[in-house]
């Protein structure tokens, strides 16, 4: 019989890896749950032990860092469209939670990277998505980009 901690891994990898596939649709609880296989309590409580974020912080979390480099590699690109792109609904949503995660506003951190011209070469979600990392890292790199 496999363990609790490796049960629990199975679910925190078809879960990422459904949100790195479906990043840009909508996502609820509940389909992620369904993805699972578990109820939404269990993958909240199984999230929250492992990665210390709900499935749906972390999702956000995920979504905001990709835009994040998308700002800073593609900074042409509509702030609009770059929160569309990137799974969200409306781009207030976008700004808000841009602002709390990186205490600056889209506009601003894309004004900064154009004046500054020191872009980092921030690949680690765009390896994610081609599929080159594995989950394990995947978390690890989102959780060491993005501290709370």
């Amino acid at each position: 019989m496999e363990s609790l901690s490796t049960n629990n891994n199975v679910v925190i990898s078809k879960v990422i890896n459904h949100i790195t596939e479906e990043f840009a649709e909508e996502i609820t609880l509940e389909d992620l749950a369904e993805v699972a296989g578990v109820s939404s309590f269990q993958l909240c409580r199984i999230f929250k032990k492992n990665l210390g974020y709900s499935p749906v912080r972390w999702l956000w979390l995920f979504r905001i860092q990709l835009a994040y480099e998308y700002i800073a590699l593609i900074p042409e690109c509509s702030l609009t469209d770059i929160a569309f792109s990137c799974g969200f609904s409306s781009s207030a949503h976008f700004s808000r939670v841009f602002r709390k995660i990186y205490e600056i506003s889209p506009s601003d951190f894309r004004k900064q990277n154009l004046l500054s011209n020191d872009i980092q070469d921030n690949t680690d979600i765009f390896q994610i998505l081609s599929g080159e990392l594995k989950v394990e890292q995947v978390i690890q790199n989102l959780n060491c980009m993005v501290q709370i």
